[in-house]
């Protein structure tokens, strides 16, 4: 039993896949441009803030759906003021870990062209081939903090 335990705090700390953070948080779905402020840490004037380096890996899971938005959020979506998306093809090999890049969205009900603005860089990783969207994501470790913006999921 404890060497069951020690494998599997063995296999967590190697294996990223299996004890990313968890974000779950039902606001990041919502990308109608609700405004939501629901705090947290690193907020910012109560705008939801997830581009801190020391997040580590994460994956979306519960009410925050199961992946990254991949359509353009509107201005004030997801818990936060600029709301980060992504267009780009998600990695099909296991365990490879692949750079996209990531787009704040400005965009508002008139004015469709503000979606690809402030281009980062986000880092992914396919867990598995169990479901379609098994992926896990990381800031790189050279991030410096940016808020307040958060990553929309769906």
């Amino acid at each position: 039993m404890v060497q069951d335990l020690i494998d599997c705090e063995a296999r967590a700390s190697s294996d990223p896949c299996w004890a990313p953070t968890e974000l779950n948080e039902a606001w990041r779905i919502n990308s109608n441009g609700a405004t939501h402020r629901p705090g947290g840490p690193h907020s910012k004037d109560g705008y939801a803030c997830t581009f801190w380096k020391d997040l580590g890996w994460f994956r979306f899971t519960g009410d925050a759906g199961t992946r990254l938005q991949n359509t353009c959020p509107r201005l004030g979506s997801c818990g936060t003021q600029i709301p980060y998306w992504t267009d780009a093809t998600m990695p099909e090999k296991v365990k490879e870990v692949v750079t996209i890049t990531v787009y704040g969205s400005e965009r508002r009900y008139n004015k469709p062209d503000k979606c690809k603005l402030n281009p980062r860089p986000l880092e992914v990783m396919r867990c598995s081939n169990r479901t379609q969207f098994d992926f896990i994501y990381r800031v790189p470790s050279d991030y410096t903090e940016f808020c307040s913006s958060a990553f929309c999921s769906m």
